[in-house]
């Protein structure tokens, strides 16, 4: 039987990661609500999680062996977002052939790029904080100091 503070899953958790920033061309197609408005290259954020006892732990519970598809996940971590943003967690990418966390929030991409291959320190949080997502602000950063 669980305990009152027990987690359910291993998705349940917070996992503590060291990340590597990379900064990647990515190459989509882009629809828009006119149809397709052809393809676009763009600099996306890739967060590289640095060999750990955490990092395996984490990539036990969001991508396990059997399992092909990808989760969304909420992120928190201080300086420089101080606060929370959506990632995804992916097996492969092509240019990347190690797993990786993708990030999908706009603002925190681009604070991201300032400080591309820069080691930063991640706080996954657990499945069931992600309402804490929706209320995510935009990250107005003072960036050229």
């Amino acid at each position: 039987m669980l305990g009152f503070n027990e987690p359910r899953t291993k998705q349940d958790v917070h996992y503590y990661l060291t990340c590597k920033v990379k900064i990647l061309p990515v190459t989509y197609e882009d629809y828009q609500s006119k149809g397709n408005m052809g393809q676009v290259t763009e600099d996306m954020v890739f967060l590289i999680p640095q060999e750990s006892d955490q990092r395996s732990l984490f990539y036990n519970a969001w991508l396990p062996e059997t399992l092909e598809e990808n989760f969304e996940i909420g992120i928190s971590m201080g300086h420089p977002i101080f606060g929370v943003f959506r990632a995804t967690v992916r097996r492969f990418h092509p240019s990347l052939r190690e797993p990786h966390i993708f990030v999908m929030t706009r603002s925190a991409e681009e604070v991201f790029k300032y400080i591309k291959d820069k080691t930063i320190k991640v706080d996954v949080l657990p499945q069931d904080d992600e309402l804490m997502l929706d209320a995510q602000a935009d990250f107005e950063l003072n960036l050229k100091k």
